[in-house]
This record gives C-alpha cells, structure tokens and sequence, in this order.
C-alpha cells in the first residue's frame, strides 16, 4: 500500500492503489460500465474467480483466528506505528477501499446482488497485511425488484457488522470510527459526481435515506451507519462523521474532512 496516499477527496480516503496503475478490464464485468480509469482502483480487488477463490482465507477464519492480529501487525510494521487503535482503523480503511465501492455500486446503481455474507467471502492478503483482493464465489445476480432493506441485509449486518466488531475487540479500536470509515465510502457513491459519474441520482435517494439518514433500520434495529450532519465549517463542503485516526500514523494529518481538525487548528492558532 502506499503509505502517502492521502484523502483524495472531501468524502473519502484514497484508495490503496493509485487508479492510473490498473485498467478498468479488471473490474468485474458487471460492474466495469460504472467505473474508468480514474476510479478503476476502487474496484479492481473485488474478483470473482474460481481459482483465486479456492487458495483464499476464508473472512471468517480472518476474523476469528490469530490471521487477523498477524495482518494488523504486518500493517503497523508497513506504517512503523505502534498504535494499533489506529492502524486497525487504517486495515479497516483499506479493506472498504477494496470492496465497499464496488460492493455499493452493485447494490445502488445497479440493483445487482453480490454474495457479500460474510461466510461467502474470502480474502487474499497483501505483503503489508492489507487486501490484495476480496474474492466472491460467484457474481451473483440481477435484483431489480428489491427493496433497500433486501439489498443491504447482507452487506451490513453480515459483512461490515462482523468485520467492525472483531477489529473493535481486537483493538479496542472504536465502532463508532470504524462504522464512520464505511459511511465515507458509501456516501462516496451515493453522493453524485463525488465518485461515480452517474447520469442521474435517481433511485439513490432512497438508499440514502435507509443508509446514512435513518436512525433505525425498518425493523427497529439501530442503525449504526446513521449520523445527523455537521455543519461544517467555513470553506469545507462536507465533513466526515468521526475522524479515522489517520492523524496518528507517522507521516499523516487530519484531512480537510476531518471533524477535529477545526478544533485542532484553533489550538495550533492560540
């Protein structure tokens, strides 16, 4: 991963490889009419192939074993950081940068189920502990008549419920940053022109409002991706729902999203 990627935009942090390394071909084919050669990088480790699948770490076995602890700490050598708080937030970062989007795309844009149940996917690690590709068994199928609820139940509850919690209790990292990490990606996408270059936000609406702006989900569980809005201050556009804690990785600052940096900046002002 490269350690100087930084927040490349008001909404989101910058994925681990840069967009011009790879070619929109190795997105999957579903999902390749969305994405270019500029986002290709937010798509490109979601695979859906027999053989990569087949020498996969089963997700489960990741987060249940000593895999997981073995990855983070590969990734605090890669930062040469001790703070495992924060760079479990950073393992989090680059694992929704690997398949939160596309996964998203999938869901909202095209109305596409992916097998995104936790016990479905596997993962192949990378030299530095993060993701070189998340694998799915198979490309799933189109879902144009389901609801948000039907379309996100996977995704949320079985896929970035497991993953938080196990690096919560890990790392005592907190849930309420690593949930935050996922809204940035989602936002990214639901969120025209931040992202994808939709012709329309038609249809996303309502996925917002199930998502990111609803404090229960329909059948009255809490919604752990809700956040009301900031205001954000003058000259930012938006801010994110909590800092990630990149800031406390060597060589990092808060970016212009940060919730706390308005508050830092005051201090480093008085």
């Amino acid at each position: 991963m490269n350690k100087s990627a930084r927040h490349s935009s008001p909404s989101m942090t910058a994925p681990a490889f840069e967009p011009a390394q790879l070619a929109p071909s190795s997105v999957l084919p579903i999902l390749a009419p969305l994405f270019d050669q500029r986002t290709a990088a937010y798509a490109a480790r979601l695979v859906c192939d027999v053989s990569s699948y087949a020498q996969a770490l089963p997700l489960p076995a990741l987060l249940e074993g000593a895999a997981l602890d073995d990855a983070v700490r590969l990734h605090a050598a890669h930062w040469r950081s001790d703070d495992l708080r924060a760079v479990a937030s950073a393992w989090c970062l680059d694992y929704f940068a690997a398949m939160l989007v596309p996964a998203m795309a999938a869901a909202a844009v095209l109305r596409h189920h992916l097998p995104l149940a936790a016990v479905q996917v596997r993962v192949v690690l990378a030299s530095h502990g993060g993701m070189a590709q998340v694998c799915l068994p198979h490309a799933g199928h189109p879902w144009p008549q389901a609801s948000p609820p039907e379309r996100y139940e996977e995704l949320v509850w079985q896929h970035l419920a497991p993953v938080i919690a196990a690096l919560n209790k890990r790392f005592r990292t907190p849930s309420a940053v690593l949930w935050g990490n996922a809204v940035r990606y989602i936002h990214a996408v639901l969120q025209r022109g931040v992202l994808l270059a939709l012709p329309s936000q038609e249809g996303l609406a309502e996925d917002r409002r199930l998502l990111l702006d609803s404090p229960l989900w329909p059948d009255g569980r809490t919604n752990p991706l809700y956040h009301r809005r900031a205001v954000p201050p003058a000259g930012v556009d938006y801010l994110h729902r909590n800092c990630c804690m990149y800031y406390r990785l060597p060589g990092e600052d808060y970016c212009a999203a940060c919730p706390l940096r308005s508050r830092h900046d005051k201090r480093a002002s008085d």
